[in-house]
């Protein structure tokens, strides 16, 4: 590693260690650049600023991960998802190191995965197919808990399963009390639907 990108690394650490929660990778950037290159005269910052980015996360020392710009009072999302880059700490760097080459090479998919409308998400098939290009033996996804999850859409009359990074803000406390009401209200109505009876025969 150059002395720059060495010194780069270590203010991109010093950078994230200065908020409490995940910052945007392009305010990440713009920060990097403005330090490599206060004049802004040198085209050649560009890539180290996304060299240092790209260096940071595959030596587990931050993680990309989806999150809302903003969030309101009450903790609710405000904008849309957007990618971030996290400062982990030691648990989280021990969990990461831990995983599979399969399951790393599933989030490196996921990283660069989705479109204008969402991010980070990809179809079952598609994902298990660019897996096994890149040589790996699997028939069906290596599951990250607590980073991977799914959902179930329906495109031209067919059921499809897509894969996609788990949001920061699904791993809340506000996102956990929203499911658990959701499921709570979705039971009572089942229930009205579906009386129980225990005087049939």
């Amino acid at each position: 590693m150059t002395d720059i990108l060495s010194d780069a690394l270590n203010r991109l650490v010093k950078l994230l260690g200065t908020s409490e929660k995940p910052m945007r990778i392009s305010d990440v950037y713009d920060s990097m650049l403005k330090w490599l290159d206060p004049s802004g005269s040198d085209p050649s910052s560009a890539h180290v600023a996304d060299d240092v980015i790209r260096e940071a996360v595959s030596k587990l020392l931050t993680e990309m991960v989806i999150d809302y710009p903003t969030y309101d009072k009450h903790g609710n999302p405000q904008g849309r998802p957007e990618w971030h880059l996290k400062l982990l700490d030691e648990e989280e760097k021990r969990a990461l190191s831990n995983l599979s080459p399969q399951q790393h090479a599933l989030l490196r998919l996921l990283y660069m995965s989705g479109d204008s409308r969402r991010i980070g998400v990809v179809r079952e098939e598609d994902a298990v197919r660019k897996l096994q290009e890149q040589g790996f033996d699997v028939s069906e996804i290596p599951w990250i808990e607590d980073r991977v999850s799914d959902y179930f859409d329906t495109e031209r009359n067919e059921r499809v399963r897509w894969v996609y990074l788990v949001p920061e803000y699904e791993k809340s406390s506000v996102y956990g009390r929203a499911v658990k009401r959701m499921l709570r209200k979705s039971a009572k109505q089942e229930n009205r639907e579906f009386p129980l009876d225990f005087h049939r025969k």
